[in-house]
């Protein structure tokens, strides 16, 4: 009895250990510093002159720089300095830089403050899109200040002030001051603006130590030319444009890495309850207010960096419903959990686009990619800066356009580009409609540059359509060239050995899975004017099972209260209702399904109605499983899959056991009754499936 009592007391204090380490671990604020700026030496000497020194000191690879730092690469030598985890300058060799200003805002890393002063020799910038109206990145010398937020470029300068900006990515503005004629004193006043689009570039002839026969450049009268080909080729060029590639990868797997850091347990392991767990009592324990804050804050970052993280490991399904759980936990107590989303989604914004970037149209995460997006638009910000965000993320959109021309995928970004162009045209009106400000140029200047791009692709495709149609064909539709004909034409005929016959096995009967219907909905439904909804489509098959085909049935609406584009419907300016169709086809078989869309002026208080379990399968043998799935349904039509936040039962455990949302079937005969319980709004719910389990 004594050694049951010493075994209790010892099991009873590692369970408390275990419990308080578990508790400190998932409590612990992640290890994430600020992003600083950082040299990297790729051959040869560089050297520095820090801020607070006195003389050139040899630099160290992965040195971090300062403000007022200033860099030279000597003789055969090369350098990158790289910017906040965003932005990358390459420096050639012989050339010298000064760091006049860097900022980053600890609270928001979209906000970023570069500026570079090239004294002499060559640099190459390649910049991230700036996520942030306040932030910019600027390259000058004594005469020409170039400021980008989101391209790619080269400066060059030489000891007479010479400049030349060629643009190899989108578009550079460009400041150009002009000089006395003697002296070659700056003059600030009546400057020259221009912009330099991507294939251009532009030399501001040199103005100091000029001689008796050198003549003096007006800058007005210097026009920009086309980089040609020569160039384009060098190994400066070709050596520069391949380590973009690598840089944007670099980029993305870096911030990726770090958003990780928030993660300690993802939602599809069985230890995740027990993090759940230690996170509440975490928030039980702490009697600090300012503490219990701060683990708040960090347990919704690390909600919406396991969704990332999900959804990167191709965990889509289970990704989304995790969103869904997190959109309804951020109801509870409303006011608060909307001002700590609003503060902690800046610097996860900043990390999140590593897992998003590279996601398009045609996978099935986009639709979480875009409903991160539109999370970005619930913090806190000024007008401009939300007509901005909704600008970057359109200029996504092009870019995933661009990238699926590569792909053939030409009825997708037909598609895109409209929605795109849609967009784009809605966010030109709504800045128009700002007062008169530098903010107000750069988002209107930015809008009509990506107008123009959007022209371009049209172009391009209209070009490939006339000229090489097959590379806008998908793949599996392309003929067979000779070549591949020949590999895949059936052997000659050879006399074989003669054998007897043998009986060859009946194979049993399978049922054949046939398209049986179409369910179409929206969420949500009614919409406001000019807001969006997402559209789905499920397929129901003879077998029982169903299937998400919402990325591949052809939409149709009868109205014109709005358009639809890759699945989403966007409201027009005006309130009304038509109706939406859906059209799918399997082995043969076409289902159709329609309902209502209705715009409306002024939201519509909406309250849960009922819920509706739906099971993959009615009809089980042993062994077998059953996935579950609970939609509500509310006052205004819409509906919502809730399946993450209903309560499951069921009736008799003897016919099989409920995994999270699967039902599995034990070796057993008899029926048992699935009850699925849900509440929201102070409105309880609840509805059944009766399930047939078969012991064969």
């Amino acid at each position: 009895m004594k050694k049951l009592i010493i075994f209790g007391i010892i099991l009873l204090i590692a369970l408390i250990v275990f419990t308080i380490l578990g508790v400190r671990a998932v409590t612990a604020t992640p290890d994430l510093e600020t992003p600083e700026v950082i040299l990297e030496i790729e051959e040869g000497g560089v050297e520095v002159w820090p801020a607070d020194g006195s003389t050139w000191e040899r630099a160290k690879d992965g040195a971090i720089l300062l403000a007022g730092d200033r860099v030279r690469t000597l003789e055969d030598s090369s350098a990158s300095i790289i910017f906040y985890d965003n932005s990358v300058m390459r420096l050639d060799e012989s050339t010298e830089i000064q760091i006049s200003e860097l900022s980053i805002d600890s609270e928001n890393y979209l906000d970023q403050k570069v500026s570079v002063d090239l004294i002499v020799g060559r640099a190459w910038s390649r910049i991230m899109n700036l996520l942030d109206l306040d932030s910019s990145y600027e390259v000058q010398t004594s005469s020409v200040v170039a400021t980008v937020r989101g391209t790619a470029f080269t400066m060059s300068v030489d000891d007479r002030g010479e400049a030349e900006i060629d643009v190899t990515e989108d578009m550079v503005d460009l400041t150009m001051f002009q000089v006395t004629s003697g002296t070659g004193e700056i003059i600030s006043t009546n400057p020259r603006k221009l912009k330099l689009e991507a294939g251009r570039f532009i030399n501001r002839p040199g103005f100091k130590n000029l001689g008796p026969n050198d003549p003096f450049v007006d800058i007005f009268d210097v026009e920009p030319g086309q980089i040609n080909e020569e160039k384009l080729k060098s190994n400066w060029y070709l050596k520069n444009m391949s380590m973009d590639e690598d840089f944007v990868e670099r980029i993305w797997g870096l911030r990726r890495d770090k958003l990780r850091r928030f993660i300690k347990i993802l939602p599809d392991s069985p230890f995740f309850g027990l993090q759940r767990l230690s996170e509440r009592l975490g928030l039980a324990v702490t009697g600090d207010t300012e503490k219990q804050e701060a683990l708040k804050q960090l347990y919704m970052s690390r909600r919406l960096a396991e969704v990332a993280e999900l959804a990167h490991r191709d965990k889509v399904g289970l990704a989304s419903q995790e969103l869904i759980e997190f959109a309804n936990s951020l109801k509870e107590n409303g006011e608060a959990n909307a001002e700590r989303l609003s503060t902690v989604l800046p610097n996860l914004l900043y990390y999140q686009e590593g897992f998003w970037a590279d996601v398009l149209p045609v996978e099935k995460a986009y639709r979480l990619k875009q409903k991160m997006e539109e999370m970005g638009l619930e913090r806190n910000i000024s007008p401009e800066k939300l007509i901005y965000w909704k600008l970057v993320t359109l200029e996504g959109r092009l870019v995933e356009a661009q990238r699926l021309i590569q792909f053939r995928e030409k009825d997708v970004v037909t598609n895109i580009l409209e929605a795109a162009r849609l967009g784009l045209e809605n966010l030109q009106t709504e800045a128009e409609a700002l007062p008169a400000s530098p903010s107000k140029d750069i988002i209107l200047d930015k809008i009509a540059y990506d107008l123009k791009k959007f022209g371009l692709m049209q172009e391009e495709i209209k070009l490939l359509e006339f000229q090489a149609p097959e590379l806008l064909q998908p793949v599996d539709e392309l003929e067979l060239t000779e070549e591949e004909e020949s590999a895949v034409t059936e052997p000659e005929e050879t006399e074989a050995p003669t054998e007897e016959p043998t009986e060859e096995p009946v194979a049993e009967p399978t049922e054949e899975k046939v398209l049986e219907s179409l369910s179409v909905s929206s969420l949500p439904n009614p919409v406001l004017v000019g807001s969006s909804s997402d559209l789905n489509a499920q397929a129901y098959y003879t077998d029982g099972t169903n299937a998400d085909v919402t990325a591949s049935v052809s939409w149709e609406m009868f109205g014109a209260i709005g358009t639809i584009s890759n699945s989403v419907f966007y409201a027009g300016d005006s309130a009304g209702s038509a109706q939406i169709k859906a059209t799918y086809t399997s082995g043969g078989v076409t289902k159709s399904a329609g309902f209502t869309m209705t715009v409306k002026e002024e939201a519509v208080p909406v309250t849960l109605s009922s819920i509706q379990l739906i099971s993959s399968r009615l009809i089980l043998n042993a062994y077998e499983t059953a996935n579950l799935t609970v939609i509500a349904h509310y006052s205004n039509g819409q509906e919502k899959d809730v399946t993450g936040s209903a309560g499951l039962s069921n009736s008799n455990p003897e016919v099989g056991y409920l995994s999270g949302r699967v039902f599995n079937a034990h070796p057993a005969e008899g029926t048992t009754t699935i009850t699925a319980t849900y509440s929201e709004g102070g409105i309880s719910v609840a509805d059944g499936v009766l399930l047939t389990v078969n012991y064969l």
